[in-house]
């Protein structure tokens, strides 16, 4: 039998029970399984996320994108996605980042700060840009159009976008 949303998994496994759903478009990432692409598991199934209550509960930074036709999860304010709470009621939720790894590539990022612990981008004229593949940020390089469309899709991102030009 297959493992569904949000239990443990294991992966590169060939035992049936320690593997995700396929059917569901379950992937295990690490020990636990999630829904590719920053879906969320609802309804017994992956899907996009109606609305910013579907990441995470209410007031915490989960932010629901959409984009290219297609709604994902993103984290915003520079928090991190959560894995811990991946089995948790829609397997998305976000957190204060404990190291840089938790933003995506260390040396992308700047030193997390003592008081709020949140993902910058360190090089000059980049934009913390949410990656729904990895559930990570990526600093996308800007392209001197001035604004980026996360600012758009994420209010919150433009202050510090306005920091970074």
């Amino acid at each position: 039998r297959r493992v569904h949303g949000g239990v443990d998994c294991e992966e590169n496994t060939t035992d049936d029970a320690k593997k995700c759903d396929d059917d569901k478009n379950l992937k295990c990432a690490a020990t636990k399984c999630v829904c590719e692409n920053s879906q969320i598991f609802k309804d017994d199934k992956c899907q996009g996320c109606a609305d910013d209550n579907d990441c995470g509960p209410a007031g915490t930074p989960g932010k629901c994108v959409d984009k290219d036709s297609e709604k994902y999860c993103s984290c915003a304010n520079g928090k991190a996605f959560d894995e811990t709470k991946l089995s948790g009621d829609k397997g998305f939720a976000c957190k204060a980042p404990g190291e840089l790894a938790d933003c995506g590539k260390a040396e992308d990022f700047k030193d997390l700060g003592e008081q709020e612990k949140k993902c910058e981008c360190k090089p000059e004229n980049t934009t913390l840009t949410w990656d729904k593949a990895t559930r990570k940020y990526t600093c996308e390089k800007d392209d001197g159009s001035g604004v980026s469309p996360l600012a758009f899709y994420l209010p919150l991102l433009a202050i510090v976008i306005v920091q970074l030009a």
